[in-house]
């Protein structure tokens, strides 16, 4: 059990909020009765504010002005990005960072962290690094909106995502490519294709360390580098979103207790609310962006429209945000007044200002309705929208004046795309500018995997890619017993299933190799049973 603590910080806290919190200390630790402790929830949040801005401020910026006063970038990615469903989720992410958002937005690239083959698509199951729980894929919509969010509204030109790391050995770039599809519609500008190793010393048979020159294609990885190339040009380009999802971090802040043992107040539970509505806006192909504290607090109201940095929103969507101080809720309350779409997910604000405005017209929804994504997306402003129940798994993103379509899931995706985008519409293969063609949005086929990008208005030329059209060649293999040794001391080449060990092939030496950790697998994703 511990809370972040620095030096002076009992006298900058009394300084800020005119009280000593060392009289508040069991509130910050523990849930407490609301009636013996009426200041509890109002006394964890100046202490969080406190301390996100302290710790941003000492460490992200302190580093972000050497780097510039030194004519380089900073970069880089917190720990604990997502809020999950699990018991003590919340808690983690609040204590490792503070706020995510105050760090990232002094780095010149603001940057992100994703592990092994996830995306919101797409759980990998083979290490369970964010949890299996239900839905768990949902949180890397967070991971990578906060990042690109944030980059956005700082005026960064680039934003970094370390990823596709620790994957297994046969992982192909065909998963690689389909995750960069969605991280690039995202922001994401600079891929640092994490263990991507440039020499074989210390190499071990480990997940981090052959994904690159222990696998045949990488001769073919130019390929993948180009379709990069391609994909972070049009990450660059601006987000056209009309919508924003306000975090509610104010609650996350009040409402969660820091002793590991302790309970985060019921209805200061943020992940479902939150994570529903994120998927529901992918899910619909809805282009948005998360709105910080300090954003909103600085942006200004004109004629239905939150004025940001780079950003003009017409729709609002606040999820659980059940405190929320008092000048924030009266910007809510201006915006709503004055013409703009303002959406309450799972509870309207009720704590945190003194005088709450009055939310009651603004619509409520239920994150668990049947019909909650229809009702949640029915009053947005949008460029484009596609028709179809197989475009569920389809990505989009329309950044610039260029729409990415990516399918991202198992089966054909079929559908229509209508859009109110003037100009002719031409598609390219992202990787190969020469494969150009007019589009026809009456009848889209997208193979999985597949991706093209949109151009409105441009000159057509080249012709259709036959990337995707190619017929798929099946071998049978006869033979129900195998033999089969290695070519010693070739430890490279060979996939787990194969060579298990750096000497042999015993499964008794695996485990003395490398023993199962806490959750019960090994570190070849063997589990203790197998082993």
């Amino acid at each position: 059990m511990y809370l972040p603590w620095t030096p002076g910080l009992y006298e900058k806290f009394q300084a800020r909020y005119g009280y000593d919190m060392r009289d508040h200390l069991p509130e910050l630790l523990y849930e407490v009765d609301a009636k013996a402790y009426p200041k509890a929830e109002q006394t964890r949040h100046d202490y969080w504010t406190l301390l996100a801005e302290i710790s941003s401020r000492a460490f992200s910026k302190t580093i972000a002005d050497w780097c510039a006063a030194h004519h380089v970038q900073s970069t880089g990615h917190c720990v604990a990005e997502e809020i999950n469903t699990s018991e003590g989720g919340q808690r983690f992410r609040l204590i490792a960072n503070g706020e995510i958002h105050q760090h990232l937005k002094y780095h010149q690239i603001p940057g992100m962290d994703l592990l092994t083959d996830n995306s919101p698509y797409h759980l990998d199951r083979t290490a369970a690094w964010y949890g299996l729980l239900p839905g768990t894929n949902r949180v890397f919509n967070i991971t990578a909106k906060q990042c690109c969010s944030t980059a956005r509204y700082a005026g960064a030109k680039r934003a970094m995502a370390e990823a596709m790391g620790v994957q297994r050995p046969n992982t192909g770039l065909d998963r690689q490519k389909v995750t960069y599809d969605w991280l690039a519609g995202c922001g994401i500008s600079m891929l640092n294709d994490n263990t991507l190793l440039y020499s074989m010393i210390n190499y071990q048979k480990i997940g981090a360390s052959n994904k690159n020159w222990g696998q045949p294609w990488m001769k073919h990885y130019s390929i993948f580098a180009e379709y990069v190339r391609t994909m972070s040009k049009f990450a660059a380009e601006p987000l056209q979103a009309k919508t924003c999802v306000y975090m509610p971090e104010n609650t996350i802040r009040a409402c969660t207790p820091a002793a590991h043992d302790s309970i985060v107040t019921p209805d200061g539970v943020v992940a479902e609310p939150l994570l529903a509505t994120l998927d529901a806006l992918l899910r619909e192909h809805v282009d948005y962006e998360l709105l910080f504290e300090d954003i909103l607090r600085e942006a200004t109201i004109d004629n239905g429209a939150l004025l940001a940095p780079y950003s003009r929103f017409t729709t609002i969507i606040v999820p659980r945000s059940i405190f929320l101080p008092q000048d924030l809720a009266d910007k809510l309350a201006k915006f709503a007044k004055s013409g703009g779409n303002l959406v309450f997910v799972g509870a309207r604000p009720q704590r945190g200002a003194r005088r709450m405005p009055d939310f009651s017209q603004c619509p409520l929804l239920n994150e668990g309705a049947r019909d909650f994504a229809a009702k949640l997306t029915q009053n947005v402003d949008r460029d484009y929208k596609l028709v179809g129940k197989s475009a569920r798994d389809v990505f989009a993103a329309y950044r610039g004046n260029t729409l990415l379509l990516s399918n991202q899931g198992s089966t054909k995706a079929t559908f229509r795309l209508e859009t109110s985008i003037p100009g002719a519409i031409s598609a390219v293969t992202p990787g190969d500018d020469k494969a150009q063609w007019k589009f026809d949005t009456t009848k889209v086929v997208l193979e999985p995997d597949q991706s093209v990008l949109l151009t409105f208005g441009k000159r057509v030329f080249g012709g259709k890619s036959l990337s995707y059209n190619l017929p798929k060649a099946t071998t049978e293999l006869t033979a129900k017993q195998w033999e089969y040794e290695l070519e010693k001391p070739n430890n490279a080449r060979p996939c787990f299933e194969i060579g298990l060990a750096p000497n042999g092939e015993s499964l008794d030496e695996v485990k003395c190799w490398i023993p199962c950790g806490r959750d019960g697998r090994h570190g070849l994703d063997f589990s203790q049973e197998e082993c």
